[in-house]
């Protein structure tokens, strides 16, 4: 017979058993649940754009790279590219495309370089980087790059110049390989920011410049108030859109940090004229509605007009608001690349 101290062991035993074969299939469970629940890696995430050295360079980030950096910070990747390019002797070209990848815990840069004006096409070079070191160890580049590439070199051949080819929509790439998210995940606030900065410079600018040209095209005080609370009104509508338009005429343009003053000083004027003059034509004419019950068309027009001959001075100076409001909240002015694009 068995004693019952041995009964209670064998018994402590068994459990002791379950227990571990218990925590063997909760070990295995766990990490299968967890990957399942997180979204599955993109091949690529939604391409970046800068310039290094003013030369217009394509960046397409792999699934993997967030583990090197923080996508809640807006330029990282940009910031070390510009540094990647400046420590060491990349070629200067017309145009570059970077392919960023991870591996064993390590940043991996593709630097795909491109020369235009051979008659067979884009003469490319490329070099691969692991870290900021050029290594030689590694292949030319992977299946899913080559078809990338190719859908790149068929985009530019399509369109006329490196700037609409640069500016301009990227390809289509087929199946899962087609980038679907964004890499930094701060892009919505930023928006947002810049459509609520945008929305208080205008409303303040031309709530004063426009005070001054009601004033000089004729307006009744009651004519004044109703245009003044009406451009309020407007401007608190298409304030943020008129930040959006200012960033196209500047991306159509290639108008840069580093361009003139006379180029930004065009640039403002090309989308006040284009924007804010119809604006005001349309907030004067429902202040004479409203105030004498007439359109009262050719006071609109005097106001218009007197608008297009005082923009050399207003639209530049209405950029220049704008751009230090989005200083002040602290996010990218129209000449530095915009939030909206």
């Amino acid at each position: 017979m068995i004693s019952q101290e041995n009964r209670v062991r064998k018994i402590a035993k068994i459990k002791s058993s379950c227990a571990k074969l218990l925590l063997t299939d909760v070990k295995d469970i766990v990490p299968f649940l967890k990957a399942k629940n997180e979204p599955e890696k993109p091949a690529f995430y939604k391409p970046l754009k800068l310039k290094i050295e003013n030369v217009p360079t394509i960046v397409y980030p792999c699934g993997g790279i967030e583990e090197q950096f923080d996508r809640t910070q807006n330029g990282v990747i940009e910031k070390y590219l510009i540094e990647l390019f400046r420590k060491n002797e990349i070629k200067k070209a017309d145009f570059n495309i970077v392919i960023l990848w991870n591996t064993t815990n390590t940043i991996m840069s593709d630097v795909w370089t491109y020369e235009l004006d051979w008659g067979s096409g884009a003469l490319t070079d490329t070099k691969i980087f692991r870290n900021f070191d050029l290594t030689t160890e590694m292949g030319t580049g992977a299946e899913d790059g080559l078809i990338l590439l190719r859908r790149e070199a068929e985009l530019r051949k399509k369109r006329k110049n490196i700037t609409n080819y640069f500016n301009g929509a990227r390809p289509k790439l087929p199946d899962k390989l087609n980038p679907t998210q964004e890499f930094y995940q701060t892009e919505k606030k930023e928006k947002s920011k810049a459509f609520l900065a945008d929305t208080i410079s205008t409303t303040l600018f031309s709530s004063v410049a426009g005070a001054v040209l009601d004033v000089v095209s004729g307006s009744t005080l009651f004519g004044l108030l109703i245009a003044r609370l009406s451009a309020v009104a407007t401007n608190l509508t298409t304030g943020g859109i008129y930040g959006w338009w200012e960033e196209k005429v500047y991306k159509k343009l290639n108008i840069q940090k580093n361009s003139s003053k006379l180029k930004k000083g065009f640039a403002d004027l090309i989308a006040f004229n284009s924007f804010q003059v119809p604006v005001y034509g349309a907030i004067k004419t429902f202040s004479n509605i409203v105030s004498k019950g007439e359109l009262c068309l050719n006071e609109s027009l005097k106001g218009m007009i007197l608008l297009g001959v005082l923009s050399p001075l207003i639209g530049p100076a209405l950029g220049l608001a704008m751009k230090e409001f989005r200083k002040l909240f602290k996010i990218k002015t129209a000449e530095e690349g915009g939030e909206y694009n």
